[in-house]
């Protein structure tokens, strides 16, 4: 909706003659497309090794960002983190029970931090596979808000706004999976 606002106060006269520099015939583009895409290519992908096809996401993820694709990077990069945590704990991670198995001990971790008590840390299988608990629970708890967010189309009354999620997207995906998942990067 804010960016929406904004584009409503650029001329009609503007925005026609911005779009009209950049209408050249699409077989000007296909170059281009093709080497912007030729790098997410794998041969039957699910077939390829696991740790492949995650460092091939993970750049999917970069470009997402570079191309300021913002929803698309949140939305990929929730997959992702599941994904990874599947590889990391040796499950499929292409079935689906798996990836529920571990999306509901992120969804309990996020809570266990929450109701943490002093004498310890919380028993959660991913602490076998990420050395930071703290911070996986933080940006999975990000990553799920803004994911919501996108999927509800903000209809909640302290939805982010597409700014803050392009900052977030932008500021700290990158780092906080880089070092969550230093390996698989």
């Amino acid at each position: 909706m804010e960016e929406t606002s904004r584009l409503e106060k650029i001329p009609y006269d503007t925005l026609k003659k911005e779009v009209g520099a950049f209408a050249q015939p699409f077989a000007l583009l296909l170059d281009r497309i093709q080497t912007d895409y030729s790098q997410f290519a794998l041969a039957q992908p699910r077939q390829a090794d696991s740790h492949q096809v995650l460092a091939k996401k993970f750049e999917l993820l970069r470009w997402y960002i570079d191309k300021a694709l913002s929803t698309q990077a949140i939305l990929l990069a929730r997959e992702w983190v599941v994904s990874a945590l599947c590889i990391r704990l040796n499950l499929d991670y292409l079935q689906k029970q798996n990836r529920e198995i571990i999306e509901a001990n992120l969804n309990n971790l996020i809570e266990q931090m929450k109701d943490r008590k002093s004498d310890g840390e919380p028993e959660n299988v991913l602490e076998q596979v990420v050395p930071d608990l703290d911070k996986l629970s933080k940006l999975w708890s990000e990553l799920r808000s803004m994911r919501n967010d996108l999927a509800h189309t903000e209809m909640r009354s302290d939805s982010l706004s597409a700014s803050a999620m392009t900052k977030f997207v932008r500021e700290e995906l990158i780092a906080g999976l880089s070092e969550l998942f230093r390996d698989s990067v």
